[in-house]
């Protein structure tokens, strides 16, 4: 088709462009709104009108994780944190339960001695601070470098998952059944040990299961082959056993990281899928062990009563130090120095959440402290019987920070006076979910979620909670920050709403598409587009003159 001799001018472009423009912005802010009135507005709304109180502290104590639910089930009903609201409900979640008190004392340590080792700050390594080791690879690999060659050295616990182990000796002293020594000392199919394999001089079959008759009658330890009668003789003729460690090789308990096929058996089970397996070794030859009952060593760190006389516990730390310019608590009353119960009792032990250790002042600031408690001077111990002591002692109201025996509360408070709810839902917020998608809940879950599993210390944190409903907490309690996304989310499109549907009403009266295709904007009877006098296009006829 022929272009026009007049074509649109800039008036009309303008205006199918910003037609357009609203026409989208209008949809857009419309779905939006859809969206918010579940992800925002309900929900912003709904914490705004909770009087949640606090904050108050919480402690986590039991976590349930991935748990599977069938629909119908309803055992994902509530979770503690969910990505993306709109799948809450769905299977796998996971919940925490904890426990919620009121703030502990703040306490102010005066006078401390920091120089010449005067002050112990340490902090205890845990699991998630091990680094795995991948034993599968060599560190002279091109690619995908390993470290197989420190494997090999392994003396100790370890556990493994698919080939990737950490050096678990370096945390705990543990207690455990052993796989081989089964064997050594099993009785299924023989006296001797698992299938008499402690009778066996040399393996020349496998056994695995059910013990086969001739290796339990031929190799038992009280056979006379003198007294076989025919059928027997014919039985031992050539008779198959396998020692207890060949057994042991054979079901894959017994496993050498020196030996390249066997490092890849370490930590994988049956069907050679990933399992957290935990193993002793001496210099790389490992043994599978179960049963375990451990205790902290705390990177086999010793710790000095005899030149102090405070000790804090904040999670995996611990700070110790000798004060002399006394004890505040709350920064104005005044401590005891030792137990108005046993003067022996002078070394004052306690949790705190935060502590804060002020070198230019000599003082050591610990805030929200509970189980306050008087401890004698237990000389050089490990980590382990500090912790158990402390367990032991902080039951007994004897031993709890008091200005006279008769008194019933301790100054720095049992935690078990002020605890509000025993037992309580932990959650984000009170949806349990979130929207930003940007794996929220799994930061959460690692900051959130320790509840003193492997003899770790459990996780405090500050928590809201509502009188009117003591099933639940939440951790995430913003009410200003709420309510500016609720008016950011409210305002912004519903303002390109009501601007769009003006304009469009406006164009509807005002805008003409006269009779050659071209819009023009009608007013007082003139166009004002700047395109009134565009020319109408008249094609030529197709017979000629």
């Amino acid at each position: 088709m022929p272009k026009l001799k007049l074509p649109p001018q800039g008036g009309e472009k303008w205006l199918c462009i910003f037609t357009f423009l609203f026409m989208m912005f209008s949809v857009l802010c419309t779905v939006s709104v859809i969206y918010c009135i579940v992800i925002i507005y309900i929900p912003s709304i709904k914490e705004l009108q909770t009087d949640f109180e606090g904050p108050a502290v919480c402690t986590t104590t039991y976590v349930d994780r991935n748990i599977t639910s069938l629909p119908g089930e309803g055992k994902c009903s509530w979770a503690s944190c969910e990505e993306w609201c709109l799948s809450q409900g769905s299977s796998p979640c996971s919940k925490m339960y904890g426990i919620l008190r009121e703030v502990g004392a703040s306490v102010t340590y005066q006078g401390c001695e920091f120089n010449d080792g005067g002050l112990v700050d340490h902090l205890c390594t845990t699991l998630d601070d091990l680094e795995a080791v991948n034993c599968k690879r060599s560190k002279f690999e091109p690619e995908n470098p390993g470290n197989h060659e420190l494997c090999e050295q392994y003396t100790g616990l370890i556990s493994c998952e698919k080939g990737f182990c950490k050096n678990v000796s370096m945390i705990y002293n543990c207690d455990f059944s052993d796989i081989y020594q089964d064997l050594l000392t099993d009785k299924s199919g023989g006296v001797d040990g698992f299938c008499n394999c402690n009778q066996c001089e040399e393996s020349n079959t496998t056994i695995s299961g059910e013990c086969p008759l001739q290796t339990e009658v031929c190799f038992h330890p009280d056979r006379t082959p003198a007294t076989y009668d025919e059928k027997t003789v014919e039985l031992c003729k050539e008779p198959v056993c396998e020692q207890c460690f060949d057994m042991c090789k054979t079901m894959r308990k017994c496993l050498n990281m020196k030996n390249r096929r066997d490092v890849v058996y370490f930590g994988v089970d049956e069907n050679d899928y990933s399992k957290l397996t935990y193993y002793n070794c001496v210099e790389g030859q490992c043994v599978e062990i179960y049963n375990l009952t451990c205790n902290r060593t705390c990177d086999a760190q010793k710790f000095d009563f005899t030149s102090a006389n405070v000790a804090i516990l904040q999670g995996e730390r611990i700070v110790m130090s000798k004060c002399s310019g006394g004890m505040f608590i709350n920064d104005t009353k005044r401590l005891p120095e030792q137990s108005v119960n046993n003067p022996n009792w002078n070394i004052l032990v306690s949790s705190c959440t935060k502590v804060t250790v002020n070198r230019a002042m000599q003082t050591i600031h610990a805030e929200d402290c509970v189980n306050g408690t008087w401890f004698e001077n237990l000389g050089i111990v490990d980590y382990d019987t500090v912790t158990k002591k402390y367990l032991e002692y902080r039951h007994d109201s004897k031993r709890w920070i008091k200005e006279t025996p008769s008194d019933t509360k301790s100054l720095v408070p049992w935690e078990e006076d002020i605890v509000i709810y025993n037992q309580t839902r932990i959650m984000k917020n009170q949806q349990g979910c979130v929207n930003t998608l940007s794996m929220e809940c799994m930061h959460f879950f690692i900051r959130f979620a320790r509840d003193g599993a492997n003899y770790t210390a459990r996780a405090v944190y500050d928590c809201y909670y509502n009188d009117d409903d003591p099933s639940y907490v939440v951790i995430d309690y913003h009410p200003e920050r709420t309510f500016y996304f609720l008016m950011f989310w409210s305002l912004v499109p519903g303002v390109i709403m009501v601007v769009s549907c003006l304009y469009m009403c406006v164009c509807s009266k005002l805008v003409f598409t006269g009779d050659d295709g071209h819009m023009r904007i009608i007013c007082c009877g003139k166009a004002i587009t700047g395109i009134g006098e565009v020319a109408v296009y008249t094609p030529p006829s197709k017979l000629k003159d």
